[in-house]
């Protein structure tokens, strides 16, 4: 659950609640490079923070003493502080004195546990709550220009290897 590979499935999340056209994304300055799971390919630990006007998200990825890697999210919008917390598995709804409103358990699904229900909107009613192609690459090309200069420079010219995460 590194921010590597998961980072922009949670901005897209962030983008599906607030409906903005553009962002900025920075990642803070304790971030570190650690290798992922999957051979040849890296993963990000630390923090991040995107802006769209006044609606901000906050990612906060850890890994623990045992090595498991937790993810902490937080997100303003409409005025509206929302924390969803692996860790402790919570989600929050806040004032923005700290005042918890609400509190639900949390558990974030992998992919595989998603998948299905999209196939299934597409064969019973031939479209899916899939984010359009055009948000896609806009959510996804602020986020890989930043994340590049994370890495070092390679020679390679293959995306891959120019930003090696999965």
């Amino acid at each position: 659950m590194g921010l590597a590979c998961n980072a922009i499935h949670f901005i897209d999340l962030w983008n599906y609640f607030a409906d903005f056209s553009d962002y900025t994304l920075d990642f803070e300055t304790d971030v570190r490079i650690i290798d992922s799971k999957r051979a040849g390919f890296k993963e990000i630990i630390g923090g991040l923070s995107a802006q769209s006007g006044r609606h901000n998200l906050s990612l906060r990825c850890d890994q623990e003493d045992n090595g498991q890697v937790v993810l902490d999210i937080s997100l303003i919008i409409d005025g509206e502080r929302i924390e969803l917390s692996e860790r402790e598995g919570a989600i929050r709804w806040l004032l923005t004195d700290g005042t918890i409103i609400k509190e639900l358990p949390l558990q974030v699904l992998f992919q595989s546990q998603l998948s299905n229900k999209v196939v299934l909107d597409l064969i019973t009613k031939q479209d899916c709550e899939l984010t359009s192609l055009a948000t896609s690459i806009m959510l996804h090309t602020e986020f890989l220009r930043k994340a590049a200069t994370l890495f070092a420079p390679s020679v390679s010219s293959e995306l891959k290897q120019l930003v090696p995460i999965t």
